[in-house]
């Protein structure tokens, strides 16, 4: 337990602490916690920038499967992670709509992939916002989407360049049209 003081204002703090206390020696959870930690690490590394964004395939309001970020190449590709009942992710949706408008002509494309549990609940707010590039929504709340993208909350945008690299992680929307900006208008 000398090990708690370092960990204290750490997301993995109780996480630890749980499976320590699952048994009297917390000896084999630890070991399972250190090797789901690496992997975590591992994971996390391929996500830095310039490095490829992690494939995936997930269903349009339409039904069809849609890929991404592979089938944008040659394009800058905004990945936008939200849900219908999150209040900031409605908020930057007017921010999005605007950057869309300016930069789409000049080779921006731009992918919201929803972790709405309900479907209904996805397509109403689709039919609401009106948000005219693609959208995918993420099974099981998304959490396979948001542990191969490394995030917990919501909204989320990560910045692809046109060969699928990231050039930026957990962006606002201020900062990405200055990155646009410098990018497109070279």
């Amino acid at each position: 337990m000398a090990l708690l003081p370092y960990l204290r204002n750490t997301p993995v703090k109780d996480e630890l602490i749980a499976r320590l206390e699952t048994t009297k020696s917390g000896y084999y959870p630890f070991v399972q916690y250190k090797k789901e930690e690496k992997e975590r690490v591992e994971k996390l590394s391929n996500l830095q920038q310039g490095m490829k964004a992690p494939h995936f395939s997930l269903p349009a309001p339409d039904g069809i499967q849609k890929s991404g970020p592979e089938n944008y190449k040659g394009k800058y590709l905004l990945i936008d992670f939200w849900a219908s009942w999150c209040g900031p992710c409605l908020n930057t949706i007017p921010h999005l709509k605007e950057i869309y408008s300016k930069y789409n002509a000049k080779g921006l494309e731009i992918l919201s992939v929803s972790i709405d549990d309900k479907e209904d609940a996805w397509k109403k707010a689709l039919a609401k916002q009106q948000m005219p590039w693609d959208q995918v929504r993420a099974p099981n709340s998304g959490k396979e989407i948001m542990k191969d993208y490394q995030f917990n909350g919501i909204p989320h945008l990560v910045l692809l360049d046109k060969e699928g690299k990231i050039i930026e992680r957990w962006i606002s929307p201020e900062k990405l049209e200055g990155l646009l900006k410098e990018r497109l208008y070279k």
